[in-house]
């Protein structure tokens, strides 16, 4: 456990944080795959899993893999991360 600790706090203060996304039905990623939503690229979090609307959980997604309206995305990045992915879902919080 320290070993996570450690690795998931560097000395500047950053932190990894877990999150669960839901994809709204009208989100500019819904039917698009993860490859093609550049999500990694433009806001730096890595996508753990994804949870489909019929309870289907796809660990370890490949890039094939289709986010589809509903989807529960699990993210793994910074907090500076995940306030990305919230402004590429226009999330208001």
């Amino acid at each position: 456990m320290n070993d996570f600790l450690e690795i998931a706090c560097d000395d500047s203060g950053n932190h990894l944080v877990l999150e669960r996304v839901m994809i709204p039905k009208e989100s500019v990623l819904a039917d698009k795959t993860l490859e093609e939503s550049e999500l990694r690229k433009r806001t730096g979090v890595t996508i753990a899993a994804c949870t489909y609307p019929n309870g289907e959980m796809v660990l370890s997604p490949s890039r094939d893999t289709v986010i589809k309206p509903g989807t529960s995305l699990i993210v793994i990045g910074t907090e500076t991360a995940i306030e990305k992915l919230g402004d590429v879902l226009d999330l208001q919080e």
